[in-house]
């Protein structure tokens, strides 16, 4: 029997974010359910209540104004709540709940307008049968800040573990809050304190009595505190997914991030794993790169190759491969930051999944390769393979004379929702910050004069 949702969103949205909102609810996968919509209007902007009314008239969609809306500043800053503007937010997702339980829906999702989503989320957070579960996204709330998540372990805002008598020094708080942060990055659901704007509630819990209305000894700010903290006194858990993070766009300039998104959402079926080679192309390499896409043509499906040979025409040294609009070939013109940073703009326009690579006077192995790629088989965390390469001398006794350790290559997977550096840059031409993920590091070893092994 096909479950029924209700789509509950209060909307005071500016129109070319309103209308990227729209455009990818309209997307959702629901042929295993039947969906009403539930949209009150509360925008200033004349525009955005058109594309509203219109998406309304095509849709099962119950459409209604705000006759005295308040006003509401948003910047490329931040947004600004006032404190009457939350309880009239928290009444209207009352509202939401009221109809859902009158109705006898089974679920009710609430999402914010300037959510984008995945196609596959609401068919998913429904089959994880919980009473209340949001799918994790990611902010940042100010300008140039880490991104951050929606969900939290207790409090206002808290990120960290820790017990009521534990008073922890800077330093471990912080190892704690990256402990938190990082593991949302694992596809898994995860119990939390504290969720919301994206939310899929079952008709039990609506039942139960959650709600949005203001606990009046609690001073803690934003509806979604008080819904949290009476849940956990009815009983409920709160559950966050992270399968199929939605993009924020908190600021118009997020917008710019649209067709990444949607390319990355359209590219990557769960239990793929193809990579993307991301390689600085030499004179020395390029027949070892050419040997690597012909070998691995069923697990590498795209690449961005940075042109540094002598050749008129480099490209044309990979026309036999037929991988079409996904090779891209750009000029090297040396190793500089704005070179890094072009190629790194290609890669994500991509939308990848896994990527690899090798330093430009490295030649690794496809045995070490294979392994690499088999390795990854079923596997849907974030991880980063870094290969060392490590030139060892020995004396006839084998004794070491030297050592010399260099990077060598590496194998990683992507996300467009981490914050990577974008100007600055490791030796492996790869955003510094790309250790923030569990990381492995595999080392071959070359050793003189008993050739090449691997450890």
């Amino acid at each position: 029997m096909k479950k029924s949702v209700l789509i509950g969103s209060p909307i005071r949205q500016k129109p070319a974010i309103l209308a990227e909102f729209l455009r990818f609810l309209a997307n959702l996968e629901t042929h295993d359910c039947t969906i009403q919509y539930y949209f009150i209007d509360d925008n200033l902007d004349k525009e955005s209540s058109r594309i509203l009314f219109n998406f309304s008239r095509e849709n099962n969609v119950i459409y209604e104004q705000v006759t005295n809306p308040e006003p509401y500043k948003t910047d490329e800053f931040s947004h600004y709540w006032k404190e009457g503007l939350i309880w009239k937010v928290a009444n209207l997702k009352d509202k939401f709940i009221r109809y859902a339980i009158q109705e006898k829906f089974d679920y009710l999702f609430l999402i914010d307008s300037d959510l984008l989503l995945d196609p596959r989320l609401l068919k998913h957070l429904i089959s994880l049968d919980k009473d209340i579960v949001s799918e994790v996204f990611w902010t940042s709330w100010k300008p140039e800040s880490i991104l951050l998540p929606q969900v939290w372990v207790s409090g206002q805002y808290e990120l960290l573990q820790k017990t009521r008598d534990e008073i922890l020094d800077p330093p471990e708080q912080q190892k704690r809050s990256t402990t938190f942060i990082r593991d949302l990055y694992r596809p898994q659901q995860k119990k939390v304190g504290g969720l919301g704007a994206c939310t899929l509630i079952r008709r039990n819990a609506l039942e139960a009595g959650v709600c949005f209305e203001e606990i009046k000894n609690l001073d803690y700010w934003g509806e979604d505190r008080h819904f949290c903290i009476r849940a956990e006194c009815l009983g409920l858990e709160l559950w966050a997914d992270t399968f199929f993070p939605p993009l924020h766009v908190y600021r118009e300039t997020d917008l710019e991030r649209v067709t990444e998104f949607a390319t990355y959402i359209e590219s990557r079926p769960l239990q793929n794993h193809r990579a993307t080679l991301f390689q600085w192309l030499t004179d020395a390499n390029i027949s070892f790169v050419k040997d690597l896409l012909n070998t691995f043509g069923d697990r590498i499906h795209s690449c961005v190759l940075l042109d540094q040979t002598r050749a008129q025409n480099a490209r044309s040294s990979f026309d036999n491969l037929n991988l079409s609009d996904k090779f891209v070939l750009l000029p090297g013109g040396g190793d500089g930051l704005e070179v890094r940073a072009l190629a790194w703009k290609a890669l994500r326009a991509l939308g990848p999944d896994w990527v690899i690579g090798f330093c430009p006077n490295q030649n690794i192995s496809p045995t070490l390769w294979r392994t690499l790629f088999d390795s990854i088989k079923g596997q849907l965390t974030h991880r980063s393979f870094f290969i060392k390469g490590r030139d060892i001398t020995e004396d006839e006794s084998g004794e070491v004379l030297t050592l010399n350790s260099s990077e060598a290559g590496f194998f990683f997977r992507y996300t467009p929702f981490f914050a990577y550096a974008e100007n600055q840059f490791n030796a492996l031409h790869l955003p510094a910050n790309i250790d923030f993920f569990e990381t492995l590091e595999i080392a071959i070893e070359s050793r003189k004069p008993t050739g090449l092994c691997y450890v």
